[in-house]
């Protein structure tokens, strides 16, 4: 409908809901989006406290719904746009349904804990930038007027284009693996 936000946050203490609490989520609501809220199926396990709070909090706003079934393509086909944290499910959204993402950046206290440490150069915090807006705290009270300049075309990009220039094969890739082994399998010596 043009008006409908995914919000998907990851779990634990890199949840943008954990981080950045229901106040965006009502402001959204406020500006007449309608909301699903889906958050990580692993929260429900290690963010429950959390959760409870925030369903409570939210509660009697009519246009939030929260999504616990086990598929979330459901939510993803009815939404305009998504907005998560580090989650990598904003590279699923982005490129299998070509609609942008806003990312509430989370800032890492131990950088050590994730295997982006040993990394020189880290590809999602470069492709984050092309895929949508990045919000910080000091910008999270603009939200509303992000995700309006996000859908009304100040925001939008060529998702097409960066799905092609990071993915090889798209759409056919079963086909392209299946030659490549059937090469394989007819040169001999190289199937040990």
């Amino acid at each position: 409908d043009g008006n409908t936000i995914l919000i998907a946050p990851s779990w634990g203490t890199k949840s943008c809901l954990s981080v950045y609490g229901g106040g965006f989520v009502k402001d959204l609501a406020a500006a007449g989006f309608n909301i699903i809220l889906r958050p990580h199926p692993h929260s429900w396990k290690v963010d429950k406290e959390l959760l409870e709070q925030l369903q409570e909090e939210l509660s009697g706003i009519n246009n939030i719904e929260w999504d616990k079934g086990s598929d979330g393509a459901s939510a993803r086909e009815r939404s305009d746009l998504m907005i998560s944290d580090k989650s990598t499910i904003r590279m699923d959204y982005v490129m299998l349904y070509e609609r942008p993402v806003i990312t509430l950046k989370i800032e890492l206290t131990d950088p050590e804990t994730f295997e982006s440490c040993d990394m020189d150069e880290i590809w999602i915090e470069k492709a984050e930038i092309e895929i949508g807006a990045v919000v910080d705290k000091r910008r999270i009270t603009d939200i509303v007027q992000i995700v309006r300049d996000t859908l009304t075309g100040t925001g939008k990009r060529d998702f097409s284009a960066f799905r092609d220039a990071n993915i090889h094969n798209f759409g056919s890739s079963g086909m392209v693996i299946a030659k490549y082994l059937a090469e394989f399998a007819g040169k001999p010596g190289d199937n040990a």
